[in-house]
């Protein structure tokens, strides 16, 4: 199936699988793994029309990245002139939405137009400032990095906290780690201790190294 570089139909879009994934009927399904219900998605195919860049962006994010925004679009189809939305001053029927979550200032911006009973999604943009590391580690978003390696230094016991710290974190790359959108590596770890990024690059490549 081809999409033209104008818009697609949200059934159309619908069936390509990073789309089609975040919606089940299966209600035996566990409830850690968050999915939207199918009666929405066809809710959607009479509301939603995607130019080709929302498309592109869309399958190119995370499945956390690709369900938030979708939830976004949901909201906008539902009040498309909620007072967060802002109106262009040159085109009344351009508009934007800024995301809430995860934090006050936008983690994502849907682009859109209202064009008679039909949203069209015109492009999704996102605030690269807000990845690598923040002042506040409590600031950071959640992303995934590819963080490269850059030496063997062995985990030692006995050394003591700082040195053996020093030498840990000289093993990876923790000041340019490289977000990406997909995990391609043999290894991966999640930082689940509050660290911030610089201190997670190196402790959790430990880890995975023992």
């Amino acid at each position: 199936m081809l999409l033209t570089p104008w818009s697609a139909g949200w059934k159309d879009a619908v069936q390509y699988p990073e789309l089609s994934k975040l919606f089940d009927n299966d209600t035996q399904r566990p409830m850690t793994v968050k999915k939207l219900p199918a009666k929405l998605s066809a809710w959607l195919e009479t509301r939603v029309k995607l130019k080709h860049q929302a498309f592109q962006m869309l399958c190119s994010l995370n499945d956390f990245d690709r369900l938030k925004v979708v939830e976004e679009i949901v909201s906008i189809c539902k009040n498309p002139s909620a007072p967060d939305v802002s109106v262009q001053r040159k085109n009344t029927f351009q508009r934007l939405r800024r995301s809430q979550y995860p934090f006050k200032g936008y983690h994502y911006l849907v682009m859109f137009a209202v064009e008679g009973p039909n949203i069209v999604v015109n492009d999704v943009l996102f605030d690269k400032r807000l990845l690598s590391s923040q002042e506040a580690s409590n600031m950071e978003r959640n992303a995934l990095y590819r963080v490269k390696r850059n030496g063997y230094a062995a985990f030692d016991p006995s050394k003591g906290d700082s040195e053996l710290a020093d030498k840990l974190a000289d093993n990876w790359d923790n000041l340019t780690p490289q977000p990406v959108h997909r995990i391609e590596t043999r290894h991966a770890a999640v930082n689940g201790m509050l660290n911030g990024l610089s201190k997670a690059t190196w402790l959790m490549g430990t880890h995975l190294n023992n």
